[in-house]
């Protein structure tokens, strides 16, 4: 017996039911989901860290990490400045990724910054210079100007 190629209208409700369950699914994640600030700040109580004690490990300067911390939902947050964060804050892999997504990005498989902050947060290696090392290794690193090649995005 042949399948019907014309839906019902019972098929097209169910259809119509099911798109706005996904819809509000989605609306009430990304409402669930805070902002950068709220993110960061529950992370630092979880881990029990101080602001000072992430941005030095994120090889960060106190006003960019207070600008974060204060807005929220910066405009300027460069991807760079979250994997470092990330790095600073001690975050696991699904805590890196919720970090990027706040200021919505995701990690990038054809980076080398994302593809070597990712492998650091698996392995829980949380020190700036072994990123910029394993930057290097990968040779993503340009070998005159170490300290602001990961700025660059390279």
């Amino acid at each position: 017996m042949k399948k019907k190629l014309i839906p019902t209208l019972r098929d097209l409700e169910d259809f119509e039911a099911k798109k706005d369950l996904l819809a509000y699914a989605l609306l009430s994640h990304k409402e669930n989901q805070g902002t950068l600030a709220e993110l960061l700040i529950a992370l630092m109580n979880k881990k029990q860290l101080t602001p000072p004690d992430v941005y030095k490990r994120a090889d960060l300067s106190r006003q960019v990490f207070d600008r974060l911390i204060q807005f929220g939902q910066p405009t300027h947050a460069t991807r760079q400045t979250l994997l470092k964060v990330c790095i600073g804050i001690m975050a696991n892999e699904s805590e890196a990724a919720d970090i990027l997504a706040s200021c919505g990005y995701i990690w990038d498989m054809t980076s080398a910054a994302d593809v070597v902050v990712r492998f650091c947060c698996n392995r829980r290696i949380y020190s700036m210079a072994a990123v910029y090392e394993g930057l290097f290794d990968v040779r993503a690193l340009n070998i005159y100007d170490e300290s602001t090649a990961f700025d660059r995005g390279i």
